[in-house]
């Protein structure tokens, strides 16, 4: 039963011997889309967020 995925290029999340590379369901794949970089937590709360243009004239 095909599944509709592109061979290569669309991971249809299969099993066994669906190839080597990350599923689509995988834990894994969100690291490929990010960078450690990008994620930044904190537990301050801001006290300002506000920038100069959203100053009131």
């Amino acid at each position: 039963k095909p599944t509709g995925a592109v061979v290569g290029q669309q991971p249809f999340g299969g099993s066994r011997a669906s190839g080597t590379n990350d599923k689509a369901g995988a834990p894994a794949n969100l690291l490929r889309w990010t960078s450690q970089r990008t994620i930044k937590q904190t537990f301050n709360t801001p006290t300002n967020y506000r920038y100069p243009f959203m100053e009131k004239k």
